[in-house]
């Protein structure tokens, strides 16, 4: 991008670069703690599970224990999580047990602690689902 006034000329010149080309290092990827890469991760697990919602389960269920393997606090875990659950969508079904399992998870290995504004959350939504659930 180029913009000139007065005689002076400014140009930006931006790298680019393809994220179906960090794919062809996997291994590398996983391995990184850089939230960028979990973020890239994520969007090339989408993309090779699409169809497969089995695929895309463990895909997703990998992903995010990855979050916790790497030590990310509490805060970055649910904001990379936010991502996560963007760009691999599930069926309303498996949602609903991916979301089980993450809180079982949780619960016995890595946060014993929930606030209390977490616990009116929680509770608000078994309420909700149990509401539905009756509905039906």
């Amino acid at each position: 991008m180029r913009r000139s006034c007065g005689g002076c000329r400014v140009q930006f010149k931006y790298p680019i670069c393809k994220l179906l080309d960090f794919g062809r290092d996997r291994e590398a990827l996983e391995a990184s703690s850089n939230p960028a890469a979990v973020v890239i991760a994520a969007h090339l697990a989408a993309k090779a599970s699409r169809g497969n919602m089995e695929l895309r389960k463990r895909s997703k269920w990998q992903l995010v224990r990855r979050l916790y393997e790497r030590g990310y606090n509490h805060h970055d875990v649910q904001e990379l999580f936010r991502l996560i659950d963007w760009l691999m969508v599930l069926p309303e079904a498996m949602e609903h047990t991916f979301e089980q399992e993450l809180m079982e998870f949780e619960s016995e290995k890595v946060m014993p602690h929930i606030t209390s504004i977490e616990r009116i959350g929680i509770k608000k939504g078994r309420e909700e689902a149990v509401t539905r659930e009756w509905r039906k």
